[in-house]
């Protein structure tokens, strides 16, 4: 803070600052960047050198960013970091996340390019119980799907994110025919189905009668230990089927996932 006010006290027009914010806790960053904004306001152009990609995108009007000496993108900051923008220059794969009008970043490690055939796997879950296991699958190289799921659901937003192919139904609405027929299309494209502990009710009922018939198919199905402790109805009973397995948590499909592409030779495909 010192040296910034060795720098104001000078009444210059423009303020220029690299990685003001590298050797400071959140909250000093936070406090920083506050009061750089407030300066700009004021009438002070602030450019700002910076790594911290979220602190660019929330206080910066416009950014440029720069790759190997070259100018790889200008312009707004939403625009600027866009996930293609990112891919490039860090060889990540970026999420573009909005909460609470906010807009913020999130990363994975960018996928092999060498093609990977680790199978289709196809979650049934919602209300945030599968974001999770959505990141991780698509992370590691299988094919993800989801459905069905309510649009603005969490999960349907984490899947929107990811580029998943999903079946999605009209928010708080129950689960309709076109819905529940394109739901039973990923399902049977799937070499693995995977049923979260989603709190089950009357609005996705329809999810159930889908898995029963991926079971019939003889899909395997794996469905967590917990379904059925928030299922006043008792609908999770039904289910039955030689192809269907409990997991006790995601790192136990993660595992379980492993070891059968294992045994599969590469694939999840028997």
């Amino acid at each position: 803070m010192v040296v910034l006010a060795q720098a104001l006290v000078q009444n210059a027009g423009v303020l220029l600052l690299d990685e003001p914010a590298s050797s400071l806790d959140v909250s000093h960053q936070l406090a920083l960047f506050e009061l750089l904004k407030q300066l700009n306001a004021d009438g002070l152009t602030v450019i700002c050198v910076l790594h911290d990609l979220n602190l660019a995108l929330t206080y910066f009007d416009k950014l440029l960013v720069l790759s190997e000496g070259a100018a790889a993108a200008w312009g707004p900051a939403e625009e600027a970091l866009s996930p293609e923008v990112l891919e490039a220059v860090y060889g990540v794969r970026a999420h573009v996340h909005h909460h609470a009008g906010r807009t913020y970043l999130t990363f994975s490690p960018r996928r092999s390019s060498q093609p990977r055939d680790r199978g289709r796997v196809h979650l049934v879950c919602g209300g945030g119980t599968g974001s999770s296991l959505m990141r991780e699958l698509t992370d590691r190289g299988y094919e993800v799907s989801a459905g069905v799921l309510n649009a603005l659901d969490s999960d349907e937003v984490t899947g929107r994110e990811l580029g998943l192919r999903m079946a999605v139904e009209a928010p708080f609405s129950p689960i309709g025919d076109d819905a529940h027929a394109e739901n039973l299309r990923l399902m049977a494209d799937a070499d693995l189905v995977v049923l979260s502990d989603v709190p089950l009710g009357h609005g996705n009922a329809r999810n159930l009668d889908a898995v029963q018939t991926a079971l019939r198919a003889g899909t395997p199905v794996w469905v967590a230990e917990t379904l059925g402790q928030n299922d006043p109805g008792g609908l999770a009973a039904a289910l039955t089927g030689a192809s269907l397995r409990r997991y006790g948590d995601e790192g136990e499909v993660l595992q379980s996932l492993a070891e059968w592409q294992e045994r599969a030779g590469g694939g999840a495909r028997e």
